[in-house]
Order: structure tokens, then sequence, then C-alpha cells
């Protein structure tokens, strides 16, 4: 336990802490980092997923408003409990500055309102982005000084309101920034524009200016698709100014994942099956017509038959991907698993199925906060299930599961990435097996390796040596 007078004047930034102390001790690098990010006006933290981005946002908050600043903290909305609780505990006392906003709608205009009649901001305001959209402009009418993003990838999208809102407060309340993801990048280089907009909107006058220095396009039948990126070392320097990045295998010690790339074949039936949903783009299930209007439509459609065929058939017909997964859920003798689906039905299915073994289900519908207890601290809960969406970030898993299987794929890089973090982070004793799904002479496997392909210009311009997703690609 160090006090936080003294960890300020280590990083040479001393100030009145009114005695409160730290009860996590930073590490040397995240000491090297705070006192970077506090130099820095507007700033990124794009440190790998589990090396202590959270800790090092504390500080930074806490220096804020112990300095007289009012900070807004936005982030997906069931990280919320979870930031709150850690914050106070990290740093005891800070509870009186911290407000959370992410209110229905009559409590959040009352606490507007009292806020608004002080002339006051909390010191700490928390919220989701899609809050922060509609309450942005009341923060910057009352000089909100500050604004931390977590999860910044939900800022990735330059038309997006999420980035318009908080583009907007940098530019016009003249607030410090300070962004945190391990995946600023999730799919395609383009995403590294809004990150630079922000903290150097000359750099880059549109996106346009981005698009005609740096990307590549060629016509596909009616519509121009991106294939390759040039001078990406630009984009590199571009993106990494004024940004720490800690890498896990540097500061950790971790063991390497142990990757299987699981092959699944599919059943005569259940192949003649997907193959005639391709041809014909129509099923028929009982007195329903499955219907692949678009391209798009058949495409999820396809994707879905191979994990879900009792939604496609009346005939009961053998389910390849559920049985491989209690091969390998018998193989564990009852140690937990985490098991990451692309699609809601899938995770309710998957729960249903497994309910004598008390599942954690952690989806857009449930509670994912609750459910992350569970998994945590029920041993008779023996799997966790969750989309990528809502399990697949700002959980902290490591000290009661190292074993990961990908179910279904969404194809998003960063998705994988921050979904194998869940559990390959600190604090990891053992080395996390993870089981990558392939359901062979399927869309799915192509999905999988155009992700995986992708992972290798995102490294390049992120600068990183070695990326957990090398696993995957040796897996291949």
């Amino acid at each position: 336990m160090q006090t936080l007078d003294e960890i300020f004047s280590k990083v040479h930034y001393p100030l009145d802490t009114r005695g409160l102390v730290c009860t996590q001790e930073p590490r040397d690098y995240q000491l090297e980092d705070l006192s970077k990010l506090l130099t820095w006006d507007k700033c990124s933290d794009f440190s790998e997923v589990g090396t202590g981005k959270s800790l090092k946002s504390y500080l930074y908050i806490a220096h804020k408003v112990l300095s007289g600043g009012k900070v807004v903290v936005v982030m997906p909305p069931p990280l919320i409990p979870q930031y709150m609780s850690e914050f106070v505990k990290i740093i005891p006392g800070m509870e009186p500055e911290l407000t959370n906003f992410t209110l229905p709608l009559k409590q959040r205009n009352a606490l507007v309102d009292s806020f608004t009649e002080a002339n006051e901001l909390p010191g700490v305001s928390l919220m989701s982005y899609q809050m922060y959209t509609k309450l942005f402009k009341w923060f910057i009418s009352m000089n909100v000084s500050s604004i931390v993003c977590d999860e910044a990838h939900a800022i990735k999208s330059v038309t997006t309101k999420n980035f318009k809102s908080v583009y907007l407060t940098v530019l016009e309340a003249g607030a410090s920034f300070l962004e945190m993801t391990a995946t600023p990048i999730t799919a395609e280089l383009r995403d590294s524009f809004a990150h630079i907009r922000i903290k150097t909107p000359k750099v880059y006058p549109s996106l346009r200016a981005f698009d005609d220095k740096h990307t590549i396009y060629k016509d596909v039948g009616d519509f121009p698709k991106i294939v390759g990126y040039r001078d990406e070392t630009t984009i590199q320097r571009n993106l990494n100014l004024n940004t720490v990045r800690r890498r896990a295998n540097d500061v950790l010690n971790l063991k390497k994942p142990m990757v299987v790339e699981q092959m699944v074949p599919l059943s005569s039936p259940h192949m003649k099956l997907y193959q005639k949903l391709l041809k014909e783009r129509i099923l028929e299930y009982g007195d329903q017509l499955l219907i692949g209007e678009n391209p798009q439509k058949l495409r999820q459609m396809a994707l879905q038959i191979v994990t879900n065929v009792e939604d496609y058939t009346t005939s009961k017909m053998a389910d390849e991907p559920l049985e491989m997964l209690k091969v390998i859920m018998d193989s564990l003798g009852g140690k937990k698993i985490l098991v990451f689906c692309q699609y809601r039905a899938t995770v309710k299915k998957l729960g249903r199925i497994f309910e004598k073994l008390n599942p954690a289900l952690m989806y857009g519908g449930s509670n994912v906060p609750e459910n992350k207890e569970k998994f945590n601290n029920d041993d008779t809960c023996r799997i966790g299930i969750a989309n990528y969406r809502s399990g697949g970030a700002g959980l902290n898993l490591q000290e009661h599961c190292h074993n990961v299987v990908f179910y279904e794929s969404d194809g998003v890089p960063s998705n994988l990435t921050q979904a194998i973090g869940r559990v390959h982070r600190s604090g990891q004793t053992e080395a996390v097996n993870v089981w990558l799904f392939r359901y062979t002479n399927t869309i799915s496997v192509r999905q999988t390796d155009s992700a995986l392909k992708r992972t290798v210009g995102i490294k390049e311009v992120m600068k990183d040596k070695e990326s957990v997703l090398d696993a995957l690609m040796l897996a291949r």
C-alpha cells in the first residue's frame, strides 16, 4: 500500500492528495506510463488485455479530480459496476466523487437538475457511450475538463454518435482525452482514423483525406472493396503518437496459450442441408419458408445452420458442434470452461442444454455482472457461455478458468483477442487452453481465416512483435 502522495511524486506530478492511499502496488512500467499520460493532453493507452490499464486509469482520474478537474468516464454499460467497485477498492475515499449517470430517465433528469442547480459537476461522472450521446452537450455547458473512454474501439467510426459526442467534447470544451483499448483497430486499418482524428485533427482533415493517402479500393460488383493499404508506416506513426502500449509477454509472467484447431466435419445429411441452402437460398421448415433473400441474409443463415441445425429442419439430425463440445468438457474433468458464440440463439441453446451445470450466460439480454460473479464464485457453475459483445471485454475470469472454446467466430480479429484476454491476463497461473472450432467445407472457415489474415497488417501498425492471435495463426 502506498499513499497517492508517494505515487504522484514518483511520476513527477506531486499534489495534495488528502491522505488517500492506493491499495494496489503499481508496477514500474505502470508508473512510467502514468507519467506520460499525465504529460499528454490527448493520449491513448493501447496496452494489451490484462496488463493493468484500469489501475493506470484510476490513478490518472484521481490526479485530475484532486487537481480540481471534472472527469467523465464512458464505457459499455455492463462494465460500469465492476469499474466503480474496483476504483473505490483500490483508492478508498474516492466514493463521494463517483456518480453513475446510467439511470432510468426520471432519475437521470433529477440528477442532471441537481448538478445544474449547484452549477458544478461531480468529480467523476460514469456512463455508457449511448448515455453520453444524450448528455454530452450538457457536460460541455458545465465545463467538463477531461473525458476518459474505456473500450475505446466503440468510437472507431467517425459517422457514429459515439465518436461525435467524444470528439465535440474535446474540440468545444477543450477537455483532455484518454482512451483505453487493447484493440484500436478492430478489423481494418481504416479504423485508426477516428483515434488519430481526436488526438491530432490536423493530420487528416477528413476520412476522405485518409482514404486518398492510404486506402486501396477495387470495384467488386456494384461496390468498391478495400483490398489493401499504402504507406502503413505513416498510419503507424500517427496512430501511436502520444500512446503507451504494453504487451503481455513483455510485462507479465504468462505461459503461452495452447491452441488446438478443432476440425468439426458435418455429417452427410447436415452437409447436404447446408449445400441446399447455399444453392437454392430457401428451405422448408414445417409450414414456414426460410429464405436468404439477399447475400447478407444468406450468409447469416449459412453460418447459423452449422451450429443451430435444429432451427432449419424438422428432421432429427446430428449436432456435431455440440457433440465435440461435450467431448472437450468431459476431458476437463470438471474444470470450468468459457465458450464464445456469435449468436444469441446459440448462447441460449447451450444454456438450456447444459442447464444441469448451472451455466453463466453473458449476452445482451442477461445480467452480465451477476453472471460473471456466478462464474467466478459459484463452484457449481462449470460453464460460461458468452457472445463477443457482452462477454468478450472488461471481464476478469483468469483466477477461475483457463479453458476457452470459440464455438462460433464472428470474423472480427479484435474480438478474438479480447475474448482470450478474459483468462489470459495477469493473475493466470495456468497455460490457457484454446479450442478454435473450424467447420469443414463451410463459410465459417473462410470467415475465421479472413479474420486471422487481417491480424498481420494490424500487428505491423501496432508495432507488435508478437500477438496472442499468433497462436491461432500457427494452429491453422
